[in-house]
C-alpha cells in the first residue's frame, strides 16, 4: 500500500490501550519496506476529535516482515487506559501496517470501528505531540483487522 499521507486508528478492544503506563513495545507486520509512524491516540471528550498523545517514528518496516521494536525509554509514550494506537503513513511511501478484512466466523474480539485522520501532513517529522486532529469513519466501512499491537508497562 503506498502511503496516503493519512493517519488510521481504530476505535475497538484490538487497538484500545488497556492500562495506564509506558508504551514500551511496538509489534506489527509490513508488506513493504518504508517509513510508518507509530501513534497513540487519544479522545478529547469532543465528538471525532482526537489529540496525539504521541509517536514513534520506525524509519524501516522490512519487506514482509513481522516486526518486534522496542521503544528506548526516552522515547517511550506515557499512556492511559482507552487511548488507541494508530498509525500514520507519509505520503508516497511504500511501507505501511498491513490489515484483513474481518471473517465472521473466523474473528474473534472486538474490530472494526475505523478512523480516518485527515490531515494535510506529509511528514512523520510535521506532527505535533498534543495536537487535536478530526477523525472520521474509514469510508471502507468493512471490518478490518489491523496488525499493530502496543505493550505497556
Amino acid at each position: 500500500m503506498v502511503g496516503e499521507g493519512m493517519a488510521y486508528t481504530a476505535d475497538n478492544d484490538a487497538l484500545r490501550i488497556h492500562r495506564s503506563g509506558k508504551l514500551v513495545t511496538w509489534e506489527f507486520y509490513s508488506v513493504y519496506n518504508g517509513e510508518v509512524a507509530l501513534q497513540v491516540w487519544r479522545p478529547t471528550g469532543k465528538r471525532d476529535k482526537y489529540k496525539l498523545i504521541g509517536q514513534n517514528v520506525i524509519a524501516s518496516t522490512g519487506n514482509h516482515r513481522s516486526r518486534s521494536v522496542d521503544v528506548p525509554v526516552e522515547e517511550q509514550i506515557a499512556v492511559k487506559k482507552g487511548d488507541m494506537v494508530g498509525f500514520f503513513l507519509p505520503k508516497d511511501n511504500k511501507g505501511g501496517i498491513t490489515f484483513d478484512k474481518c471473517v465472521t466466523r473466523y474473528t474473534y474480539g472486538d474490530f472494526g470501528n475505523q478512523k480516518e485522520i485527515k490531515t494535510k501532513l506529509k511528514k512523520s517529522s510535521e506532527w505535533n505531540i498534543g495536537d487535536v486532529f478530526s477523525v472520521k469513519n474509514d469510508k471502507d466501512k468493512d471490518c478490518k483487522i489491523i496488525s499493530l499491537r502496543a505493550y505497556v508497562l
